[in-house]
């Protein structure tokens, strides 16, 4: 049992198969292009995080500073309301930087390009298992022995083309037991 008997090869399935190459190629050239972008989003994001925070420490440090010198009358209320103004919108800034959307969607595309590089092949493999077979690696199916025995009958020749499924390509006979039919003399029953 399990002796590969026949090898076939399916037009329809050597499209499937070259139509999944051909998806996963692309799905994997996807996945390379929004890994990049989403790379290079991520560094922007990154620049644009650090320049928001410096600026954030800038502001915080001269509202400090004139929260001080407001408080010994050094300068008018309105300059430390001003500096107040800029703290609040360098915060506001620093939460922006931190929540890009070019970022998000980068990373919604990067998954997206992971799921057509996992579905390219989902077509042709559902096909397989729908027909209860595995291809080769050049497409090829072999079909193989279902049990121990010998080919007593062949309906199919090398190069033949099988339209008709279902069809049987051979007869395979179980030699371990044989059961005969036939007329033997007395005096030669031990000669079998």
């Amino acid at each position: 049992a399990g002796q590969v008997l026949a090898v076939l090869s399916s037009p329809e399935l050597g499209e499937l198969r070259v139509s999944a190459i051909e998806k996963r190629a692309e799905a994997e050239v996807d996945l390379r292009l929004a890994q990049q972008n989403y790379d290079r989003q991520k560094r922007i994001a990154m620049l644009d995080i650090e320049q928001a925070r410096t600026e954030l420490k800038i502001d915080r440090e001269r509202y400090d500073r004139d929260k001080e010198l407001q408080e010994r009358g050094a300068i008018p209320k309105r300059q430390l309301l001003e500096s107040e103004s800029k703290l609040a919108t360098a915060k506001a800034a620093v939460t922006k930087a931190e929540s890009r959307l070019q970022v998000v969607e980068a990373e919604a595309q990067q998954q997206r390009a992971q799921s057509r590089v996992q579905l390219s092949n989902a077509v042709y493999e559902a096909r397989l298992r729908q027909l209860g077979i595995n291809a080769n690696s050049d497409g090829t199916i072999a079909i193989k022995a279902p049990i121990d025995g010998a080919i007593a009958d062949r309906e199919i020749s090398l190069g033949e083309s099988v339209e008709e499924a279902g069809k049987p390509l051979m007869t395979i006979v179980d030699s371990s037991a044989v059961l005969a039919t036939a007329n033997v003399y007395e005096k030669d029953l031990n000669k079998i």
